[in-house]
């Protein structure tokens, strides 16, 4: 997590320029394709952790000492340049290997799943730099992937809430045209049994490959047809989508219904298609990022390194943020216990504040040492008095999510209303075990605490 975590500030902080440097001509016409500012792909991942972990750690994974201590990083700044441009020019002569392993390597991985499920086709999923602005600090990978499995569904269905109509319309012939045809052959098949097999409509092309390609064709064309009985209610969705992410830029602000977070969210959950396009053309382009983009952001790197590094008794030197000092990091506009104001050494969109809290409700039993660290908690905690929260409901929450009660699994992550007729199932709730089960008090207490400071980081 060490490494993870500075990788994690510095997308935070937007010290990273992944734009592709382009021509004036080109720019106008490309510019919003390939620099919209989350053109991260894994090649180009996999190059920033060699670069920048490469050189800024040691072998055993720790801040290098003499990057911390040098007092001029004049020579630190030109290696990190140096190995930027060496990355660039490796990335351009072994370019066509690279296309052809990831051309093998989308077949054999994607063949299975679209030959089985078509309309998946057209499913989205989160960008690598999404991923990385969406994971907290000190959060396991586990842990973020759960949470962001979680916002799968409702994530697709705030995109569905915004149809291309043309897109729409366009795809519901092409069904029409496949359906028909496969209708027609079918029928065929039923009247005559022995063109299945031995009438090529095309040469050495019988009924039944023409059946399987229309078929697929077919179901391709379906996924992307919306629904025509979807309500239209983006708000919810994607004030949903927001309590898994934990991530709301200020700019949407009380513009969850338009069009323009739409298009931003879009861009970081983007469709498959779109995403595996981008991993082809970085081949070419990640050299140029690599030579002009990144070596500018050298000195930004490692002034960031030399300032938000701490010493840690036990751990050794770690990501300031990391180890959530409020009084130096804190943001009051999220409720931190501090005074500071320059904005320079405050995460952004209160990352350490939303961090803190989803470590705390990951771990219940874990307490702070830092007296500012208690304090916001116990703001929080009252906060979440005045917000109405109690205890049988967050109880009955944690019960429901692992029973399904009523034929419906509820989420961990949204309110739960007490149905008057549940009074039997809160009173067992409420004594902290069920009938027969006498171990379960100390995994509702936690799970209690747990849900109190999820609560509290959804409304941060």
């Amino acid at each position: 997590m060490r490494q993870e975590n500075y990788l994690i500030a510095l997308f935070n902080k937007d010290l990273l320029d992944l734009r592709v440097p382009l021509p004036p001509i080109l720019d106008r016409f490309f510019g919003g394709y390939l620099n919209g500012g989350n053109t991260l792909t894994r090649a180009l991942e996999w190059n920033l952790r060699y670069c920048l972990m490469g050189h800024l750690f040691d072998r055993s994974g720790r801040v290098r000492k003499s990057l911390l201590k040098e007092k001029h990083p004049t020579r630190e700044i030109e290696l990190l340049r140096r190995r930027f441009l060496f990355m660039g020019l490796v990335n351009a002569v072994f370019a066509p290997f690279i296309v052809l392993y990831l051309l093998m390597y989308s077949f054999f991985r994607y063949f299975e799943e679209y030959h089985k499920n078509p309309s998946s086709i057209g499913g989205r999923q989160y960008t690598p730099y999404a991923e990385w602005k969406f994971r907290e600090f000190n959060e396991l990978p586990h842990l973020f992937r759960r949470r962001l499995n979680e916002s799968y569904p409702v994530a697709s269905e705030y995109i569905d809430q915004f149809p291309k109509e043309k897109v729409a319309l366009v795809m519901r012939f092409v069904a029409f045209i496949a359906g028909s045809f496969a209708a027609v052959l079918a029928a065929a098949t039923l009247i005559d049994p022995d063109i299945f097999l031995h009438f090529e409509i095309t040469p050495h092309r019988t009924v039944l490959f023409y059946l399987g390609l229309f078929g697929t064709i077919l179901a391709a064309a379906r996924g992307m047809v919306p629904d025509a009985h979807r309500v239209f209610d983006p708000e919810i969705l994607m004030r949903e989508v927001i309590s898994q992410t934990h991530y709301m830029p200020t700019e949407w602000k009380g513009e969850l219904h338009s069009q323009k977070v739409q298009t931003e969210f879009g861009k970081l959950f983007e469709m498959r298609v779109n995403i595996f396009v981008q991993e082809l053309l970085s081949v070419v382009l990640t050299p140029f990022v690599l030579w002009y983009s990144l070596p500018q952001n050298a000195p930004a790197i490692i002034n960031f390194f030399r300032e938000f590094t701490v010493h840690v008794e036990g751990l050794g030197y770690v990501c300031s943020f990391a180890v959530f000092d409020f009084k130096r990091h804190g943001n009051v506009n999220f409720g931190a216990p501090t005074e500071q104001q320059d904005e320079r050494l405050m995460s952004n969109q209160g990352k350490m504040e939303k961090s803190f809290l989803n470590f705390k409700a990951a771990n219940p039993e874990w307490n702070p040492t830092d007296p500012a660290g208690s304090a916001y908690l116990t703001r929080m905690e009252n906060f979440n008095h005045q917000l109405g929260w109690s205890p049988s409901a967050a109880r009955l929450r944690q019960q429901r999510s692992q029973t399904g009660i009523g034929g419906r699994l509820i989420r961990q992550n949204t309110p739960v209303f007490i149905h008057p007729n549940d009074t039997q199932f809160l009173s067992s709730v409420h004594s902290g075990h069920q009938p027969g089960n006498t171990s379960a008090a100390n995994e509702i207490r936690l799970a209690e605490k747990a849900a109190m400071y999820d609560r509290a980081l959804q409304k941060s």
